[in-house]
This record gives structure tokens, sequence and C-alpha cells, in this order.
């Protein structure tokens, strides 16, 4: 075997322990928060040593920065992508609804961890807060300017795309935060209920 071929291995190895480590700590996050959650609990139910998470990991902290990170890149990716093909602020904003209803259900544990612990700030050091404060801002950012999109053209009644971009938010938020949505079906009334409210309500029809 060569040593190329005995470093691929090796690599793959540990990218896969990583991994694991990673969705141990969602669950365990998810579960019983920041605060009330230790490594020794994510290690054991990653079933690894203690050790093994230090050596990709130094701390919880930034076990959890890496969660929120990764799952806020992961998120844009598939946002983006999405997308790409839609020519209307309208399509645009609708497959976002979809796209991120969608993600949320299928990614539950890391929404509950942002969206908890969002609200528990004396729990996090200040990195932590700002990183958490930041990725809410890049969500809100991102939506405020497909609605300036859809202002500029004449789309909307309501001409304040800061607070429709907010309105839109916590729609999608509460209706992840409500139900599970496990069932196809369910899922798709979900999604179908937040586009009709927030765009029905919101359109220019004379546009």
């Amino acid at each position: 075997m060569s040593a190329t071929t005995e470093l691929s291995r090796k690599e793959r190895e540990r990218l896969r322990r990583r991994e694991d480590i990673l969705e141990a700590a969602k669950k365990v996050f998810a579960e019983k928060g920041f605060s009330g959650s230790t490594l020794d609990e994510i290690a054991l139910r990653a079933e690894y040593g203690k050790g093994t998470i230090y050596n990709y990991f130094s701390s919880k902290e930034e076990l959890f920065l890496t969660l929120v990170r990764e799952g806020l890149q992961s998120f844009k990716n598939t946002v983006n992508q999405a997308l790409a093909p839609c020519e209307s602020v309208v399509d645009k904003l609708e497959k976002y609804i979809e796209v991120a209803l969608d993600y949320f259900y299928d990614h539950q544990n890391a929404f509950k961890i942002i969206s908890f612990e969002i609200h528990q700030p004396n729990s996090l050091s200040g990195v932590i807060q700002d990183e958490l404060r930041e990725t809410y801002s890049r969500e809100l950012y991102f939506i405020s300017q497909l609605i300036e999109q859809g202002v500029r053209e004449g789309r909307f009644r309501i001409t304040d795309s800061q607070r429709l971009a907010r309105v839109l938010q916590g729609m999608i938020h509460s209706q992840i935060c409500q139900s599970g949505c496990t069932q196809h079906d369910e899922r798709s009334e979900a999604i179908e209920t937040v586009k009709s409210i927030f765009l029905h309500g919101c359109l220019n029809r004379d546009a």
C-alpha cells in the first residue's frame, strides 16, 4: 500500500470522526442547551473518548461555534443554489420560503441550538453571543435585500423592507418551533401557509 493511499485512508477516518463528534454535539446541545452540556456527554454520545474530541476542538465553545458557522454556510449554499434559476423577485421569495423551511425542518437540532441560545445570552460568552447575533443579522439582511428589490420594482404595497424581512423571518422560525412537520403533507401545508400569508398580504396586485 502506497504512502498516498495510507494518508488518504487516515484522512477519511479523521473526517468521519470529526463528523461523528459534530453530530453528537448537535443532539446534546439541542437537548440540554450550551450551558447544560459537557464535553463528557458529547464524547459519550459520539462513542469516543474525551481526549479524541480535544484532537479536533480545543473547547466546548469552539465546538459550538463550529456547528453554528458550518450550519450557516451549508444553509447559504443551499439557498444560493436554489435561487439561482429564479428570475423574478417573487419567485425568489417563494423559493426562499420553501428552501428555508425545508432546510430547518431537516436540521432541527441545529435550529434549536441557535434559536434557544440566542434567547439565553447570560449562559454564553461574548464571542458566541456575537456569532449568534451575526447569524440572525445575515439572514435578515439577505431577506431584506430580496424584498428591497421588490420594493424598487413596485411589487410591494408595504415599502419598509427591514420590517417585512423581520416579519418573514419570524413566520419561518415560528412554523419550525411550533411543529416538527415530519410528514410531507404537513411540511407542504406549512410552506404554503407562510407563502400565502406573507406574499398575498404584501404584494401590490396592481404591479
